[in-house]
């Protein structure tokens, strides 16, 4: 088991996923020979979800924060998972959302880019349901985009400029009100 493949197991474990870490495990155990330690290590505590998170907590310990690529093969693993789950057509894209703002702050990798999108999409979702900033069809887009190619986005930086200046809306509904 890789360093990456143990933060992508442990993001799951957190975000409630465990389901696709206990796929992850099945498939190392299938695939790996010999067993390394670790992974012989949590075949003997599937049921027990916080030795789990123990056991790759402190596999992910040994290893320093430049071995472990969170923005790369981390992300892209993510990415997959969310894609298989979007594909299949078990998620709204309103569930959708709220899963990839969970496993965005089970990454503690938040508030960077790719990982601050994925966060955000709940928010943005919601802000495409008014419509303020961005359209529904457009966010569909966007995210389509963002599950398939990893595009980063931020719809603040897209809205819409008003139809006219602020300070001539201000001023209008001022001498309107008089």
């Amino acid at each position: 088991m890789t360093y990456d493949q143990a933060a992508y197991c442990r993001i799951m474990l957190i975000s409630g996923h465990a389901e696709e870490y206990d796929h992850i495990i099945e498939n190392l155990l299938e695939t790996q020979n010999p067993l390394s330690d670790v992974v012989l290590e949590l075949s003997f505590c599937t049921r027990d979800r916080i030795k789990t998170l123990s056991v790759l907590n402190d596999y992910l310990s040994a290893a320093s924060e430049s071995d472990i690529d969170y923005n790369g093969s981390v992300f892209h693993m993510t990415l997959g998972f969310l894609n298989r789950l979007y594909a299949a057509g078990t998620l709204s894209i309103d569930a959708l959302t709220e899963h990839m703002h969970r496993i965005a702050q089970a990454s503690e990798h938040w508030l960077e880019d790719p990982w601050a999108t994925m966060n955000n999409m709940w928010d943005y979702h919601l802000e495409a349901r008014c419509g303020e900033f961005i359209t529904l069809p457009d966010f569909t887009v966007k995210i389509e985009r963002f599950l398939t190619f990893g595009e980063c986005f931020d719809i603040y930086s897209m809205a819409r400029p008003p139809k006219e200046p602020l300070l001539k809306r201000l001023f209008r509904r001022l001498k309107h009100r008089m």
